[in-house]
């Protein structure tokens, strides 16, 4: 696929599978995130990769109280269906916080 196409078709997922997602995996979508160009090869980035099923739910939980009453509102006022089905997606994503098998974290350095 042209890198153009990706990019224009590229959607979000929201419901993912909590199959285990294998290191070597892990690490190759980390290295390729790493080849980014930066300002002067700088590379202001770290990455956090988080499989904890408790610190997943620790950080889930402080997801869910701070962004549902705002989803809870966008899906009440929802204009049509695609966006009331985009506000679901959310809503299942913060509600399975925890069971996504891992997160990777882009932590950027202030300069």
């Amino acid at each position: 696929m042209e890198v153009f196409e990706a990019m224009e078709s590229c959607r979000a997922m929201r419901h993912l599978e909590p199959d285990p997602v294998p290191e070597s995996q892990l690490r190759t979508l980390v290295h390729a995130a790493t080849r980014a160009s930066s300002p002067g090869n700088s590379q202001g980035w770290a990455f956090v990769v988080l499989r904890d099923a408790d610190a997943k739910e620790r950080i889930g939980a402080s997801l869910r109280q701070a962004m549902l009453p705002a989803i809870e509102g966008l899906e009440n006022g929802a204009p049509d269906a695609s966006a009331l089905r985009m506000y679901r997606g959310v809503r299942h994503l913060l509600e399975g916080y925890a069971a996504v098998p891992a997160w990777i974290f882009v932590c950027g350095r202030l300069v």
